[in-house]
């Protein structure tokens, strides 16, 4: 056993995402979407890395090309964990067949020269005896119970004085936020405490994928931005240096996170932010303007040549002022007055020019007889 242990984590390399059409765009190559995490690579094999791990979404989809493959092989990982782009919601076959040590399915340790890394693999019901026919809610939540189980005992087999990290692919959820909360149960999918993950015994640190910001506790973020959703983030790849230690806990972990130098930068901004834009260096823009009632259009055709004289790409999207209905107030309640004086009121609230209420009460009246035949 080593004292010191160098880890190199990446995630969601996302290799073939820039065949979406919003990438296409831009003109995003496939050696430039590849770069930040070759980035990464390399910058292990210069700097004596012991291991280096990809936390899930090698691919964007579950049936990579042939090229494809070729790009992943490039990268070569000591270790992949199967994320959910990786594998489909049923069965074996997947898009990581052909790499050779994948973590899929449940959770199992990878030991390599006395460091232990317990991956988890993106949760699948269909991986785990339930007491079925159950409802969708009872399926995650038995899938969850199966998930903590299985990473309670796998950590527990790994000897105390022995370094060990969590690598996985997962969502999960922090604090008062319960992973039954319906916001995180969008998509069907089965979420985890974060405080389970890192109270597990004998884990030194906790590294996920799947969550594509870098700022989120734990995750180690993706290499590209893959919507514009992840503008402005700063992507980066983790560095985990383990170092023995001549007291308990016998190792100490310290986490880094190295920022790419190769990611695509993006920025969206609004009608109200889009100058703070115009001197940055970004590989495209995404302008959203407001366009309210009497604005003058040739101010977003300014801004717009502007973005577009400093930046290879620009979107714009224009949105109109709707104007809803406000709340009728009347001394009396609503429900109270007749149809007609429900319109009048209506009417009168809304300012409604003279000409046009004169025809709305004219029409509304004769709606009104004809429903009492």
């Amino acid at each position: 056993m080593k004292d010191h242990y160098r880890i190199v984590i990446i995630a969601d390399t996302h290799i073939g995402a820039e065949r979406r059409p919003w990438l296409r765009k831009i003109g995003v190559t496939p050696d430039e979407y590849d770069q930040p995490a070759l980035e990464a690579m390399l910058w292990a094999s210069e700097n004596d890395a012991d291991m280096t791990i990809l936390a899930g979404d090698m691919y964007d989809r579950r049936t990579p090309t042939p090229n494809d493959y070729i790009r992943g092989h490039q990268l070569e990982p000591d270790l992949v964990v199967a994320g959910n782009h990786d594998i489909t919601a049923f069965g074996s076959n997947d898009a990581l067949w052909s790499h050779d040590a994948v973590i899929r399915g449940r959770a199992k340790i990878y030991t390599v020269d006395g460091l232990h890394v317990v991956g988890l693999p993106w949760p699948r019901w269909t991986d785990w005896p339930l007491n079925l026919p159950c409802t969708i809610e009872s399926e995650i939540a038995q899938t969850r119970e199966h998930v903590l189980e299985a990473l309670e005992t796998r950590c527990a087999e790994i000897p105390v004085a022995e370094p060990a990290i969590l690598v996985g692919h997962a969502m999960v959820s922090y604090g008062n936020t319960t992973p039954d909360d319906p916001g995180l149960l969008l998509g069907k999918d089965v979420v985890l405490p974060y405080e389970s993950l890192t109270s597990l015994p004998n884990i030194g640190g906790v590294y996920l994928g799947h969550v594509h910001d870098p700022s989120s506790p734990a995750y180690v973020g993706s290499t590209q931005p893959t919507d514009w959703g992840e503008a402005d983030q700063v992507k980066g790849f983790t560095v985990v240096d383990i170092e023995r230690v001549s007291f308990k806990p016998w190792w100490t972990y310290e986490t880094r996170q190295i920022p790419y130098t190769t990611s695509l930068k993006l920025a969206s901004v609004s009608d109200e932010d889009y100058d703070l834009t115009l001197y940055g260096d970004y590989d495209g823009v995404r302008l959203t303007w407001m366009m309210r009632e009497g604005d003058d259009p040739e101010q977003l055709a300014i801004a717009e040549r502007a973005l577009r004289a400093h930046h290879p790409y620009v979107e714009v999207i224009v949105e109109h002022e709707v104007k809803r209905a406000a709340r009728v107030e009347t001394e009396k309640p609503l429900a109270t007055l007749s149809p007609l004086e429900q319109v009048s009121v209506w009417l009168t609230q809304r300012d409604t020019p003279q000409s046009d209420a004169l025809q709305v009460m004219d029409q509304s009246s004769i709606i009104v007889s004809h429903s009492k035949e």
